[in-house]
């Protein structure tokens, strides 16, 4: 046991040198100073400091600020009330008047060296109460905050576990949170997540690091599996290394992208086999997607329209220039627009194609580029100018028709008024017929 040290403080080196002796008979480490910077310079962790003389308000000043469980003794040889009184206000415990016999000196000592210890004592009882406070109340916190997160989480020492949230009692279908504690944490591993598991959880505890978020088949209490993402924390457990598991049950989520992949797959497969071309121009006007059908169309591979900066780069310049147009039309108005433009064919041939291009625009009103839909009428056309053609021979044979007809009447009316000029009987009957 450590020897107590007492600072003495006094300009009569006499009487320091007698208090020296009394206090180091009583197994006392003693240090001496005779003034303030003096007694500055040795002031450390003294036990006791007996000051004398002018500078002992100033020297009891510092200590009581800077050392505050020290007790400092006053002993004067000009005591009075008023000095007394003043010297206790500022931090003394104890004012003692010369003459003092050694006795007493020693009882002082001792006296306060033991309330100094006990004071010591209830501080640190003070500071461990106050740590444990603190240390339930941070433990109510962080129940709190695991109880209110709707993640499950689980926190597993030596490979069982010993905590499980709401959530977590809930995801895995336990009765309750006592259910789950003490069962094997590799227990709710599926069949082919438990090694991962094992070795992730082995990694954690090795390296004192975390796992980042990733996929998983879990095991309910009931036995049924479900998709769950999940991630492993280097924790402490009652001064024991431990994990902490981070669960969300993901099937949900995993049913809607297996819909969405679905859906994408069968969108994916009409506009490949839509017997119209189809392609997404972004607003750098690079081709972010083309189809099969426009693509054998013009004979041209869909990775040569997606690789290029432009699709005029693998078209004439001419037939470029009229699609640019409405592309810019589109870009501009921000509306659909139709058009009818000749685009070379891998036949070798000028085809017709009936081209509608639209905008698309997210809800912030954002132009993302236009989608087209090409359709080749270059049969229906030249069905329909065959038609005309018919028509106009139709036409033209029908004005012949109908005007030999009509001279045929007249030369019949003729011939009637000749005879009966001659007073013969008219020899033609005349129908009367609908002007044309």
């Amino acid at each position: 046991m450590s020897r107590a040290k007492i600072l003495l403080v006094d300009d009569d080196s006499i009487l320091l040198h007698v208090f020296r002796e009394v206090l180091e008979q009583s197994e006392f480490d003693v240090v001496e100073a005779s003034d303030y910077e003096q007694a500055i310079g040795l002031m450390d962790a003294s036990v006791d400091i007996v000051l004398e003389g002018k500078s002992g308000m100033e020297i009891l000043s510092y200590i009581h600020q800077q050392f505050p469980l020290c007790p400092v003794i006053i002993i004067s040889g000009h005591a009075n009330k008023n000095n007394a009184i003043d010297a206790l206000r500022k931090g003394a415990v104890d004012y003692l008047e010369k003459p003092l016999t050694l006795t007493e000196l020693r009882h002082v000592v001792e006296h306060w060296l033991s309330f100094r210890t006990l004071k010591a004592e209830n501080i640190r009882l003070l500071e461990e109460q106050k740590i444990q406070h603190e240390l339930r109340e941070s433990d109510l916190r962080y129940h709190r905050l695991i109880e209110a997160i709707p993640d499950g989480v689980l926190i597993a020492c030596e490979n069982s576990i010993v905590f499980a949230n709401s959530a977590a009692t809930n995801l895995l279908k336990a009765t309750d949170m006592d259910e789950l504690i003490g069962a094997k944490l590799l227990d709710i591993a599926g069949p082919e997540c438990r090694e991962c598991l094992a070795e992730q959880v082995e990694q954690s505890l090795q390296e004192q690091t975390s796992i980042p978020m990733q996929e998983g088949t879990l095991l309910k209490r009931n036995g049924a599996l479900f998709d769950a993402q999940f991630s492993i924390t280097h924790t402490a457990y009652l001064d024991k290394d431990a994990v902490q598991l981070m669960i969300q049950d993901i099937s949900e989520r995993k049913q809607a992208e297996e819909q969405l992949d679905e859906q994408r797959r069968s969108l994916q497969a009409i506009l490949e086999t839509a017997p119209v071309g189809i392609w997404r121009l972004g607003v750098d006007e690079r081709m972010t997607f083309i189809n099969a059908t426009f693509c054998n169309a013009v004979g041209v591979e869909e990775r040569r329209f997606l690789e290029a900066k432009h699709y005029s780069e693998l078209l004439p310049e001419d037939i470029s220039r009229g699609c640019m147009a409405s592309d810019n039309t589109c870009f501009d108005s921000r509306a659909q627009v139709s058009s009818i433009e000749e685009i070379p064919c891998v036949d070798g041939k000028l085809h017709s194609f009936e081209i509608i291009k639209a905008p698309i625009i997210n809800d912030q009103g954002e132009m993302l580029g236009l989608v087209g839909l090409a359709t080749d009428v270059t049969e229906r056309k030249e069905s329909e100018e065959a038609l005309q053609q018919q028509m106009q021979k139709l036409q033209r044979f029908n004005t012949m028709s109908v005007g030999r007809e009509l001279r045929m009447i007249e030369l019949k009316k003729e011939m009637n008024a000749l005879l009966a000029e001659l007073g013969r009987e008219p020899k033609y009957v005349i129908h009367k017929t609908k002007d044309k």
